[in-house]
């Protein structure tokens, strides 16, 4: 099975935002995976702000007459987690999270009918016991899932998945069993029960949610390595220097010439920004 989570405001003025959590069988093509059709939704897990959750809690315990349509809004424990530090506000989201993958992880250990064609043969009742290859999930996603740090500052021990040992899933479970919060620290892992740890990864190897995190083109690519690329040669050139402008010339003119016209299946190459 391959599962897929984007997140997306709900307004151009709204700090709300919605995540959309979806699976599709791994037996299907990629082009058929592509279709929504072929797509089941497990859930939507929205994200409230803390402040807001605090502040709409505060005020229905105050008992305020006007306070009452409030109640009837707020979800079970919603602006209590996180509260004096009793537990970690990304538990709040794992909370959600292992409420959506519940169904999933009935399905996976009982299993489920199908109909498989195979070689132009159809074979009936097959019983399919499925693991969850990987995400398809942008990098934020990916580090919540993963309960791995989300800031990026120097001080960060891990600041990319990628870079260091691997992780596994024992490893990081049995340190938040025993609150080893120094020992998470040391690797940027968070202090909570990940609720993909009752997921079925697969036997290939032991690294779980750890593993099944693969890098994204958008933002880890085009937006990662070559917008850093970019940056870092343009700043040994100069920003303002002669050659730069030599340089956003001939781009400028390559554009024109590889321009897709009215072909819309060609990339768009006119850019009005410079470098």
């Amino acid at each position: 099975m391959v599962t897929a989570s984007d997140g997306t405001h709900l307004g151009q003025f709204s700090c709300f935002e919605l995540t959309k959590f979806q699976i599709a069988l791994g037996i299907l093509t990629q082009q058929a995976r592509e279709k929504e059709h072929n797509c089941g939704t497990l859930g939507w897990i929205p994200n409230i702000p803390k402040d807001k959750s605090h502040g709409r809690q505060a005020f229905v315990e105050s008992d305020h007459a006007d306070s009452t349509h409030f109640k009837a809004q707020l979800a079970h424990d919603e602006g209590l987690i996180g509260v004096d530090g009793q537990i970690h506000p990304s538990q709040d989201l794992h909370h959600m999270l292992a409420y959506v993958l519940k169904g999933l992880v009935q399905l996976q250990k009982t299993g489920f009918f199908w109909d498989l064609s195979y070689n132009g043969t159809l074979y009936k009742d097959v019983l399919l016991r499925s693991s969850v290859t990987f995400l398809r999930v942008d990098a934020k996603e990916a580090n919540l899932f993963c309960g791995s740090y989300t800031n990026r500052n120097m001080n960060v021990a891990h600041l990319c998945r990628a870079s260091y040992r691997a992780k596994t899933q024992n490893q990081i479970s049995n340190l938040v069993l025993r609150k080893d919060e120094t020992a998470l620290k040391n690797i940027s892992q968070q202090c909570i029960l990940n609720a993909f740890d009752e997921v079925k990864f697969g036997c290939h190897d032991e690294m779980g949610i750890h593993g099944a995190c693969p890098m994204e083109i958008l933002h880890a690519v085009c937006l990662g390595v070559f917008k850093r690329i970019r940056d870092t040669f343009f700043d040994h050139v100069g920003n303002d220097s002669k050659i730069a402008d030599q340089i956003d010339a001939l781009a400028m003119l390559r554009a024109e010439l590889c321009s897709r016209q009215s072909n819309r299946e060609w990339p768009n190459t006119r850019f009005s920004k410079r470098h």
